[in-house]
C-alpha cells in the first residue's frame, strides 16, 4: 500500500495512493497558535523539512523546521510567509524563500543533512513578485515560481539570476519535474476569488500548466521511514 504524506494547515495527514484514503498521522510539532503550516518537502537524506506562516500574513511568526529520526530542529524563524524548500542535488545545500520579505535563503548542509549555515542567497525585485515555491534540476539550478509575478525565475547555485520564464497566470505557486525523461516541467497557479480571472496576460490563473525544460530534473526522495521515530 502506497502512501504520501500529506501537510494540512494544521497538521498531517496520510494518503493512500492505492485507494484514496486518509487519515491524521502523527505530527511532531507543536504548532505555535496563531500559524499554520505551509511548504514542505523531503530533503535528499530522508529528512523533512516543514514551514509555517502567520495565519494573518501580518507578524513574522513562521518557522523553518527538520524533522529527522524522530528528532525535530527548529532551523530557522522570523517569516510572515514561508515557501519552498528545495534541495542542492548532492544534498549539500537547501533553499528557502522569506516571501514577504522577497528573500531567497540558503543553508549548507553536513555529510547526515544537519545545517552548518544559513546565509542570503538572493532577492526578488519589487516588481517581479514574491518567492513561492521552487525546486532544482539536475544541474543544480534553481528555478522559483513567483506569486503576483507571472514568471518562473532561474538561479545559479552561486546565487547568479538566470533568465526568467514567463507564465501566462499571475501567482506561480509551485513547479516540479516530472515524466519520463524527466523533463516536463508541472507549474501549479492560484487564483484569488476575490478577483476577476483571465485576461491576455494571466488567462490561466489556478490553472495546473507545463512546460519542457532542456534540462532534466531529479526524482523527489522519498520519506525516510523513521522520519518521525
Amino acid at each position: 500500500d502506497a502512501k504520501a504524506l500529506l501537510v494540512s494547515v494544521r497538521g498531517f495527514h496520510a494518503l493512500s495512493l492505492d485507494d484514496g484514503q486518509t487519515w491524521p498521522s502523527k505530527c511532531p510539532i507543536d504548532l505555535p497558535g496563531g500559524t499554520i503550516f505551509n511548504d514542505g518537502k523531503v530533503d535528499r537524506h530522508g529528512a523533512l523539512w516543514v514551514g509555517s506562516s502567520d495565519a494573518a500574513e501580518a507578524a513574522p511568526l513562521g518557522r523553518l523546521w527538520r524533522i529527522a529520526k524522530g528528532r525535530v530542529t527548529e532551523v530557522a524563524a522570523g517569516f510572515t510567509v514561508s515557501n519552498g524548500p528545495a534541495f542542492a542535488p548532492d544534498g549539500s545545500a537547501a533553499y528557502f524563500a522569506d516571501t514577504f520579505s522577497r528573500r531567497l535563503l540558503r543553508f549548507a548542509l553536513d555529510a547526515s543533512g544537519n545545517v552548518v549555515s544559513q546565509g542570503a542567497f538572493a532577492t526578488i525585485p519589487p516588481d517581479a513578485g514574491f518567492p513561492d515555491g521552487m525546486t532544482t534540476d539536475s544541474a543544480g539550478t534553481l528555478h522559483v515560481g513567483h506569486w503576483d509575478g507571472a514568471r518562473i525565475s532561474r538561479w545559479s547555485p552561486a546565487g547568479a539570476a538566470l533568465e526568467t520564464i514567463p507564465i501566462p497566470a499571475r501567482n506561480v505557486t509551485s513547479l516540479a519535474f516530472g515524466g519520463g525523461d524527466l523533463r516536463t516541467v508541472a507549474i501549479t497557479t492560484a487564483a484569488l476569488l476575490s478577483e476577476p480571472t483571465g485576461g491576455s496576460d494571466n488567462a490561466w490563473d489556478g490553472d495546473l500548466l507545463s512546460c519542457k525544460s532542456t534540462i532534466p530534473g531529479l526524482v523527489e526522495p522519498m520519506l525516510s521511514p523513521d522520519w518521525a521515530g
